[in-house]
């Protein structure tokens, strides 16, 4: 994010933060106390000219978008973050497809950020583990194929 203005970085810790909050009781933090600057050199880096000026329009619509809404009337990062999980909620089951995809690759770019993040991954992995143990898994699907 070297090239991204000092306003267009807290745009989309706004955008980001608000789509992956903190689960503290599963001892996880949002994504706005993380540390991402590694994943956003590597990103300016390695990605496609078209997807780094995809990710950025899709940042601006997000962030401007809101205030033509009667329902929010303000910038993205402005509003509280009861209206924000509104908004994004809308726009991710909006009939447009295009606002529909824009909020998809938004949540996934926030997601590589927030995973390369070794304990969020280490917790994350320790979270799956105990919700679906490997092992019933695998007598699941062993059930399966010889019945």
């Amino acid at each position: 994010m070297k090239d991204w203005s000092h306003i267009e970085k807290r745009w989309v810790g706004a955008l980001f933060g608000a789509m992956i909050p903190a689960h503290p009781h599963k001892k996880l933090p949002s994504l706005q106390e993380i540390e991402t600057s590694s994943f956003w050199e590597r990103f300016d880096r390695v990605a496609p000219t078209q997807l780094r000026l995809g990710l950025r329009l899709g940042v601006w619509i997000f962030t401007w978008l809101p205030i033509f809404l009667p329902r929010f009337r303000r910038r993205f990062h402005r509003m509280s973050p009861d209206k924000q999980t509104r908004f994004l909620y809308a726009m991710a089951n909006s009939r447009s497809f295009v606002l529909r995809q824009i909020a998809s690759t938004l949540k996934l770019f926030a997601c590589l950020a927030y995973l390369q993040d070794p304990n969020v991954r280490d917790q994350v992995t320790r979270l799956a583990d105990q919700t679906i143990p490997s092992e019933k898994i695998s007598v699941k699907l062993a059930t399966k194929t010889t019945g």
